[in-house]
């Protein structure tokens, strides 16, 4: 009996329970959502009943019921999407528009920002649609933790806005 195999195969108790406590923690998360949003995000009709019936329960015993319902009803479908979609809205972004290839132009004005001070004014002369206390924001959170994540969701988030204020220009 080949065990490498089994134990890709078997769970534990406690392993199972870690994941049904975050899928009830992204459902915690998406009861939060206003319904505009929400409607963005491509849920099941079930899931979403569950949700906007959420906001109405306010028996502390009833809500509990409904968050485990509805973590019962994150595991059959694919929490990914809604995990993106949420970290979109973390970071400020739509989630109308969808996520685009970075072209060499937005990498290099992500470049300059980051490296320089005059970085973000002469990508604000350049782009004067920007909102300047944004791209200083996006810039100090992405050089806090550049050290630690090069690739992190700071970065990432400074990379979108400026590849939105391109796109709008």
């Amino acid at each position: 009996m080949n065990t490498e195999n089994s134990s890709d195969i078997y769970k534990s108790r406690t392993q199972i329970k870690k994941e049904s406590e975050e899928l009830q923690k992204l459902g915690e998360r998406l009861t939060k959502l206003s319904p505009g949003q929400l409607k963005n995000i491509d849920l099941s009709d079930e899931l979403r009943t569950a949700i906007t019936d959420a906001r109405q329960i306010s028996a502390r015993k009833a809500a509990l019921r409904n968050r485990q319902f509805i973590g019962a009803l994150m595991r059959h479908c694919d929490p990914d999407p809604i995990r993106e979609a949420l970290n979109r809205l973390d970071a400020g972004l739509s989630l109308t528009t969808k996520p685009q290839k970075i072209s060499p132009a937005v990498a290099t004005w992500v470049e300059a920002i980051l490296e320089s001070d005059d970085g973000v004014e002469s990508f604000l002369a350049e782009y004067p649609s920007g909102d300047r206390q944004r791209v200083r924001m996006l810039k100090r959170n992405a050089l806090k933790k550049r050290s630690s994540a090069p690739t992190g969701k700071e970065i990432k988030a400074l990379t979108a806005c400026v590849q939105e204020v391109i796109a709008q220009s």
